[in-house]
């Protein structure tokens, strides 16, 4: 396991190298550059013009534009913001809690709808449930996100007025950040009102994330369905119920187990899916997490922030990619061999 562990570390150094690279090319793509797009330098004398491009190290050629760019990113600087002045990680920091708690719970609701409904499916396979829940996970699963979320608006918080229409918090309560979890930040806290706080909070995060975990949901349940069926049918499994084990203790020991691993597999590979769709969710909701923010920078043309917000994310889902890997190979013996 500990070399496993290693060759996967290593192969995160030229993930990494490439994630820089395509960051870096995407930007130069852009027409213009950023000295001519920033605000209040469309009239800049030449003088101004000339002195920012050289700040910035725009006058240097393509390759010690990108040099010079991977040693910053290999001290910890991925640029300032044009438009705020602030650090781009320290703007990525202050919002990833957001992001992140959306996606987490999308995740748990992806996981507890999905894999019973799955279970579910396979026991009863070719019969109603069956047809029910296969065709429910085909619709999801071919459900287009922004479709979907704009929907669900319009039928809970404008016709039944039952759900918030954006935010992560009513203006009636008044709670300091300490984590950025919304959450956990109402739950520690010592205001009087910090319980109807916390139930507020996740009033107005049941829904984003709802829409969040659709896909995953419908994806999941497919491939845990999928697996039992080819799990239920195997040689121990009919020994099993030849020795006259449970019915119930088969399914939810002997073939979940096996059953898992594809799951766990699929699990890794949706890390980049919660990131897209939050892009379209968190534009729905205004929520304010990382991908609200990368689009806002993209259309006040702020390519630092942009560039960096890149950088950020890919690196993030690299490393969570890394993770789920290890966690793959820990539940199936097979891969680190």
């Amino acid at each position: 396991m500990s070399q496993y562990l290693l060759r996967k570390l290593l192969l995160m150094i030229p993930g990494f190298l490439g994630i820089s690279l395509l960051a870096f090319a995407f930007i130069h793509l852009v027409p213009g550059d950023p000295v001519s797009n920033m605000t209040g330098v469309y009239n800049a004398a030449p003088e101004e013009y000339s002195r920012l491009r050289q700040v910035l190290g725009l006058d240097k050629s393509l390759p010690e534009q990108y040099f010079r760019y991977l040693g910053q990113l290999l001290q910890g600087d991925f640029g300032t913001s044009l438009t705020t002045g602030q650090t781009v990680l320290a703007e990525f920091l202050v919002l990833l809690p957001a992001t992140l708690e959306l996606s987490l719970l999308a995740l748990f609701l992806a996981v507890a709808i999905g894999l019973p409904a799955g279970m579910l499916a396979a026991v009863k396979h070719r019969r109603p449930a069956d047809y029910a829940i296969t065709g429910l996970a085909l619709a999801g699963n071919s459900m287009p996100i922004f479709w979907w979320g704009l929907l669900l608006v319009g039928f809970f918080s404008l016709k039944l007025g039952i759900a918030p229409v954006a935010g992560r918090l009513s203006f009636l309560f008044d709670i300091e950040p300490r984590t950025g979890f919304m959450l956990i930040d109402t739950w520690i806290s010592t205001e009087p009102y910090a319980r109807e706080a916390f139930f507020d909070a996740l009033h107005h995060l049941a829904l984003p994330a709802l829409v969040l975990a659709t896909v995953p949901t419908a994806l999941f349940a497919l491939i845990t369905r999928s697996a039992m069926l080819e799990v239920l049918s195997a040689d121990y499994i009919r020994a099993a119920r030849s020795f006259g084990l449970g019915r119930l203790r088969i399914i939810a020991v002997n073939a979940l187990r096996n059953a898992l691993i594809p799951v766990v597999a699929v699990l890794g590979l949706q890390v980049s899916v919660f990131f897209t769709g939050a892009l379209l969710t968190e534009t729905i909701f205004s929520w304010p997490g990382i991908a609200k923010w990368l689009l806002e920078a993209v259309s006040r043309r702020d390519y630092m922030t942009v560039q960096g917000g890149l950088v950020l994310i890919a690196s993030l889902a690299l490393v969570l990619n890394t993770l789920f890997d290890l966690l793959f190979a820990w539940v199936n013996p097979r891969v680190r061999r």
